[in-house]
């Protein structure tokens, strides 16, 4: 198992993983960018996207997969629960990942089934 400092060499490993295996695979955050008018831009707190999910994944046959990453302990906070219980709802797949996962991150990329239903995201 591979270790990881923090939550940002983690993402750029799970999108590696992703993108090797054919995932059209995003990394989204919570903020907008803003073009001034003399051609600047900048970064500005988007309220609405608070808490959104780290990760959008789309692959044509394995399909679409909302993951938020964590490391070790932590827990989604109550926006990122809300996305996420809302996304699942919704009937999209949606897991809470930690570095300790990698192996189910792996099969889940693959194609093959979760077999640890209890990291989808509770009710």
């Amino acid at each position: 198992m591979r270790y990881f400092a923090n939550e940002r060499e983690f993402t750029r490993w799970a999108l590696k993983q992703a993108r090797e295996r054919g995932w059209v695979a995003g990394h989204l955050s919570n903020m907008m960018i803003v073009r001034r008018r003399d051609g600047q831009t900048f970064a500005v707190p988007d309220k609405d996207a608070d808490g959104f999910p780290d990760l959008v994944l789309v692959h044509p046959q394995h399909g679409l997969v909302f993951a938020e990453l964590k490391m070790p302990g932590r827990k989604p906070d109550v926006a990122q629960l809300r996305w996420l219980v809302a996304l699942r709802e919704a009937g999209c797949r949606v897991y809470v990942w930690s570095t300790n996962d990698q192996d189910e991150i792996v099969m889940v990329l693959d194609g093959l089934p979760s077999l640890r239903l209890d990291e989808m995201v509770p009710s």
